[in-house]
């Protein structure tokens, strides 16, 4: 759960950093389904084509909600 801190921070900022252990397979899998969401543009080794939106995750892939 979030601690009132990071909920502040996450509404200041629009995100909250969080230092918690996942597994190696967890981290590739979320990181999949974030770049599947990218703009064509978006080229993950270059940085600085990070601009632009995102489509919103209407369904959970993972457990297909």
């Amino acid at each position: 759960m979030l601690s009132k801190e990071n909920i502040n921070i996450f509404i200041r900022d629009g995100y909250c950093v969080l230092n918690i252990d996942l597994p190696y397979t967890v981290v590739m899998q979320a990181k999949g389904i974030v770049w599947d969401f990218t703009p064509p543009s978006f080229i993950p080794a270059e940085k600085n084509s990070w601009i632009g939106n995102v489509q919103r995750l209407m369904h959970d892939p993972i457990n297909g909600r």
